[in-house]
């Protein structure tokens, strides 16, 4: 009778470390932000780079880019990347989305600052049930066309 509490002990015992460490691993690793919102510390998030773009020339060609990522994930390439941009782009500059990647390329044929926002929506190709993504985030970019 004795061997037998003491194995249910030890099962209690060992089922409460479970607990508490699945509590730690999910609290400990988050924090209320200041709208009293839970938010992760080393949370998978999508990200667009900080970048300043080349200055370019009116009727010269035009090219630079910025290659989006995730945050605290290895493997940045099992997402979709949705983009959408607001704002000026310079007229005879193409946008070109390819998977990460956003280019800005051709000819522009106005000269000025052209500011612009762009907005990135991440969708994992392998769905987990992870606690803490942030799918969605922008940036604020501009690009300066000078005259000859």
């Amino acid at each position: 009778m004795r061997l037998s509490y003491l194995i249910k002990s030890y099962r209690i015992s060992q089922l409460l470390y479970i607990i508490l460490f699945v509590f730690c691993s999910i609290f400990i690793s988050c924090r209320l932000d200041d709208d009293h919102n839970l938010e992760c510390i080393g949370n998978v998030k999508a990200s667009l780079p900080s970048h300043q773009f080349k200055t370019g020339l009116i009727n010269q060609y035009y090219s630079d880019e910025i290659k989006a990522s995730v945050d605290n994930e290895p493997n940045d390439d099992h997402y979709d990347y949705s983009f959408t941009i607001e704002g000026r782009i310079p007229d005879g500059v193409d946008v070109v989305f390819d998977d990460r990647t956003v280019s800005f390329e051709g000819f522009p044929v106005q000269s000025g600052r052209f500011k612009f926002k762009i907005f990135l929506d991440i969708d994992p190709l392998y769905p987990e049930s992870l606690i803490c993504v942030e799918y969605s985030t922008s940036r604020e970019y501009e690009m300066i066309i000078d005259s000859n």
